[in-house]
């Protein structure tokens, strides 16, 4: 299973997608995607390259619909660009193809670097005051399109997410399967990610999300639906759609129906089908934070590492096989067990007040263990066996 954790704010909040128009499902797909190859990548400086054919054949798109020029974007740089004349546009194509992001896969990073996500909360207190909150994030950080010199056509995407996302993936997250995610229908992809946030919710005792019907309506894309139990009955279908793709959901869809402005409404009710037990919970919670620390744990020495051996590795950044030789570098020195363990030991106690703060502060045996133990293989992936152009 593909286990991956996205920010809560954006899996509670995934019916705001549809602010990308008729780039939504490209930008909610890129969004799952980044998170996915955030948690399998040890990177440097945290920069993602991006393959779009890795991306096409996990998200279900064919190469040539990625390619796709947008005819009549809404949004985004290729909406400006349309207003130019066939012959600026041409022009443009062959003098400064770096500033055309005029395909489906460019388009979407363009808007997701460029136009926030708006995130919106409310909130009751206890002497029922309502309070309703609204902020935004941007998904992409910085974007970098890498032109090669020799072929014009061959390019490298290289992306930096939000930081305030990278960190609440590690504290303040949701998690769900990626591989469930990837096979759910478009109807169902955004209902499948609120069913995971209210999942982790429950799990960890919080089960005071706010449910509405108009909300569930928004998450499966059916408000202009006029008969309410039409909608109902699209919910119904999108929800077994969706626990069709992970049972691991465990959960099921009843409702509660009551009378509002002498209109008939639905309430949606989430249940669990069989109910967890304490320790299984207590597991599944060691074996995610057990892995965010392994992820930690290989940026912060591998950064610590590189500053120390290669002051000047932002200038260096650009030479073949820099990053490379740095990392296998690394790797070598991190599963060398007599090298450098006062560091190594430094670095695991910073990192484990940090991952986990409910937990009592580590044995000088259990640093010790971990150290001596852990192997690391970062190469032990496709992505850094195929990492080309070697480019930070």
């Amino acid at each position: 299973m593909s286990i991956t954790r996205l920010d809560k704010n954006i899996a509670q909040n995934a019916a705001s997608f549809n602010q990308y128009g008729s780039d939504e499902v490209t930008i909610l797909n890129l969004t799952l995607y980044l998170c996915f190859l955030y948690q399998k990548n040890k990177d440097l400086f945290q920069s993602l390259l991006l393959d779009p054919n890795d991306f096409a054949k996990r998200s279900g798109y064919s190469k040539s619909t990625l390619q796709k020029r947008l005819v009549n974007p809404d949004e985004g740089l290729a909406a400006q660009l349309k207003k130019l004349s066939t012959k600026q546009l041409a022009s443009m194509e062959q003098n400064n193809p770096e500033e055309l992001f005029l395909n489906v896969f460019e388009n979407g990073l363009y808007r997701m670097a460029t136009e926030p996500l708006i995130l919106n909360y409310k909130g009751f207190s206890k002497n029922g005051d309502t309070t309703v909150t609204v902020s935004s994030v941007k998904i992409i950080d910085e974007l970098r399109m890498v032109i090669d010199k020799k072929n014009r056509n061959k390019k490298f995407y290289h992306v930096r997410m939000d930081p305030s996302i990278l960190d609440n993936m590690g504290h303040f997250f949701s998690v769900f399967n990626y591989d469930s995610y990837t096979s759910c229908a478009i109807y169902t992809k955004k209902l499948y990610l609120f069913l995971c946030h209210y999942k982790t919710n429950a799990k960890n005792g919080r089960t005071n999300l706010n449910l509405s019907f108009s909300m569930f309506c928004e998450l499966c894309d059916v408000t202009n639906w006029k008969e309410p139990t039409e909608r109902k009955r699209k919910i119904e279908k999108a929800f077994n759609d969706a626990i069709k793709c992970d049972p691991d959901l465990n959960l099921c869809l009843d409702w509660a129906t009551y009378s509002a402005n002498d209109n008939y409404e639905y309430k949606p009710l989430l249940l669990e089908t069989v109910p967890i037990q304490a320790s299984d919970v207590t597991q599944q919670n060691k074996v995610i934070y057990d892995s965010i620390f392994d992820e930690n744990y290989i940026r912060l020495t591998l950064t610590q590492y590189t500053l120390k051996y290669y002051p000047d590795a932002e200038s260096l950044a650009n030479q073949q096989g820099f990053r490379n030789a740095v990392l296998k570098e690394w790797q070598f020195w991190a599963n060398d067990t007599g090298k450098d363990l006062e560091f190594k030991s430094k670095c695991y106690r910073e990192l484990y007040a940090k991952t986990f703060k409910n937990f009592e502060t580590p044995s000088n045996t259990q640093v010790n263990k971990y150290l001596k133990e852990k192997k690391f293989d970062v190469f032990e992936k496709q992505e850094f066996k195929n990492a080309t152009p070697d480019i930070l």
